[in-house]
């Protein structure tokens, strides 16, 4: 008897299975120090978009790139990300599509559905992409504004980061020089691109 009503308890899990939060991911020091040492801007986003790690040419490149922002939530409902992307159209559509990557490799997780719910209760450019379906992560260039520096193009690298639970390092690369960028050296810092870390206020 015992062992019956162990294998309906066991069926009725599989039945009714509770939702499951993941572990929240972290970044070793090591990984982190690198991408501190890195000559361009280098970001480590958690699945789910939360930036884990930044160095400080990508913070100074956007706010959204700081530690404990969340990609596509500051994309789709901070009003400066239209001055950030001036293509924003484009940026938007691009965390969509990993958004959506993420979602048909688990369709029921927790934390994506909220995520969803969340900023497509705020945000109808994101509800009309979600109904595209577009999945994947796409490679390309991303056009970005600074105040100081002006426009800014930068290939978009993606790769895995082991042993940060799925974690995802973004390090763009520069693929073309502004004129504004002209002279840089010691003597000009505040010309040289995020020589220094100002940003809107906002």
């Amino acid at each position: 008897m015992p062992g019956r009503r162990r294998r309906v308890a066991y069926l009725h899990q599989l039945a009714n299975p509770v939702p499951r939060r993941p572990s929240p991911e972290r970044v070793v020091p090591a990984v982190a120090g690198f991408v501190d040492q890195l000559p361009t801007p280098a970001l480590i986003v958690s699945r789910y978009q939360d930036v884990l790690a930044a160095n400080a040419l990508a913070e100074a490149l956007s706010p959204g790139f700081c530690v404990g922002q969340n990609l596509s939530r500051w994309r789709f409902l901070e009003p400066a990300a239209r001055e950030v992307y001036p293509d924003w159209d484009d940026a938007s559509a691009v965390a969509v599509g990993g958004l959506r990557a993420l979602s048909a490799a688990d369709p029921d997780d927790p934390v994506l559905l909220d995520l969803i719910a969340e900023l497509s209760g705020s945000s109808e450019r994101l509800r009309r992409l979600w109904e595209q379906a577009d999945v994947g992560y796409s490679e390309g260039v991303n056009h970005m504004r600074h105040p100081v520096v002006g426009d800014v193009y930068l290939t978009r690298i993606k790769f895995d980061v082991s042993h940060c639970g799925g974690s995802t390092s973004g390090l763009p690369r520069r693929t073309r020089r502004p004129r504004r960028w002209s002279g840089c050296g010691p003597s000009a810092a505040d010309r040289c691109p995020f020589g220094r870390n100002r940003w809107y206020a906002r």
